[in-house]
């Protein structure tokens, strides 16, 4: 463990380095590290409906996507959802889910689905998160 963490530390160290030391001489010559605005610019609906026309357009012909985006992510949305739940209900029947710790992966995709969510609906009772 001493070893990896050794590790881990000197790529940390190397790979933030040159960075750093950029960062700090853009301050001594402009006062500003780096001359940019922190922002929060989530994709929009029209980046969305794009995205879900491509990745449909693979699998089924473009004139049943065309105008239906939102329909068919929602139906694979609930499709996917059913699939983990009965998942995970065969995997904790048969006892080799433990709940006792949480586990990154879930912690991940959770996530994932509230990214989703709280930015592409704007639901109401979110908290949204503004820089």
């Amino acid at each position: 463990m001493k070893h990896k963490l050794r590790e881990m530390t000197l790529l940390g160290v190397l790979s933030i380095a040159p960075v750093t030391f950029w960062l700090i001489r853009n301050y001594l010559w402009m006062r500003t590290t780096t001359d940019r605005n922190l922002g929060w610019h989530p994709p929009g609906t029209e980046v969305w409906t794009s995205f879900i026309t491509t990745i449909f357009g693979w699998l089924l012909p473009k004139n049943w996507i065309a105008g239906r985006e939102m329909t068919w992510l929602t139906g694979f949305v609930i499709i996917g959802a059913f699939c983990l739940v009965v998942i995970v209900y065969v995997v904790w029947k048969k006892g080799k889910v433990s709940w006792k710790v949480p586990s990154l992966e879930l912690l991940f995709v959770t996530s994932i689905i509230v990214y989703m969510v709280s930015w592409e609906y704007r639901l109401p009772f979110l908290i949204r998160i503004q820089f």
